[in-house]
């Protein structure tokens, strides 16, 4: 199933939807209101979200997508980066320029 998450204040969830055609991750309010707000990811970069983990003391949220690729989204902003990324391509090896 698709990953919702608790974000550390205890009153909003992050939660994966595709409502626009295109994976995105909304944050649901649950202080009465029940607002949500859709922080328009581009679908380039967060691909298909596999796990969303939160920050336990800040709004960033930690993503890995299909594509094992490992961002940090900023709940408030929805500010997106590449913190790490797997080298699908099978080969073993030294990484470049680091000698051993």
């Amino acid at each position: 199933g698709r990953p919702d998450r608790y974000l550390w204040d205890g009153r909003r969830v992050a939660m994966v939807t595709d409502a626009s055609g295109e994976d995105d991750i909304e944050i649901h309010s649950e202080d009465g209101d029940f607002r949500k707000r859709r922080l328009h990811v581009p679908p380039a970069v967060l691909g298909r979200p596999d796990e969303m983990v939160p920050s336990p003391e800040s709004s960033l949220i930690a993503v890995v997508n299909h594509r094992a690729r490992l961002l940090v989204v900023d709940a408030e902003t929805g500010k997106v980066r590449t913190a790490d990324f797997s080298d699908e391509t099978g080969g073993g090896g030294d990484p470049p320029g680091v000698p051993f």
